[in-house]
């Protein structure tokens, strides 16, 4: 069974979340420019550090990345997890089976730039809801194909190869 855990933003102090991150993580937050990016990779961080802890581990361990970026523990290869962060937030999915999470922000202006990566099945299903419909639609399809990504580890490498259903949970080849 997969475990999602979501941590909101609101009320987290950026040098402190710094300070219990480990060097790797922290490292990786700092390199963010802007407050709010340093804020989610910070979040994203700690969500994974307690994750380690519930693992067993007395302190963060290895980190690697598969081909395509996925990261992984490879003294826990059966700990299955993906992180992602948006707006507000920061989310961690777990599971001993392969698994994907994202959560976005909805922000209509991005929705052009991102149509190019849609099949023409999903931009057909999207083109068949009243426009007022489309924007949220477009997000719930979004963070479907984004999550499907993460799981196979290939994130959007091939993101027109396959396509999702938005009648129901299928992803389809």
């Amino acid at each position: 069974m997969a475990r999602v855990e979501l941590l909101a933003l609101r009320g987290l102090d950026e040098a402190q979340a710094l300070r219990l991150l480990p060097p790797e993580r922290r490292e990786k937050a700092l390199r963010c420019r802007r407050q709010e990016d340093r804020l989610r990779s910070a979040a994203a961080g700690l969500l994974l550090a307690r994750y380690a802890r519930q693992l067993g581990f007395d302190r963060f361990p290895e980190l690697r990345e598969g081909a395509y970026g996925k990261p992984y523990f490879p003294d826990a290869p059966q700990a299955q997890f993906s992180l992602s962060h948006s707006g507000r937030y920061a989310a961690l999915a777990t599971s001993s089976l392969p698994v994907g999470v994202d959560i976005q922000q909805i922000r209509p202006e991005r929705v052009m730039a991102a149509m190019r990566l849609l099949t023409d099945l999903e931009q057909a299903q999207l083109s068949a809801l009243p426009q007022e419909a489309q924007t949220q639609a477009f997000f719930r399809l979004w963070t479907l194909k984004e999550s499907y990504g993460k799981m196979t580890g290939r994130g959007l490498l091939g993101a027109n190869t396959f396509s999702v259903d938005l009648s129901g949970p299928a992803v389809l080849p």
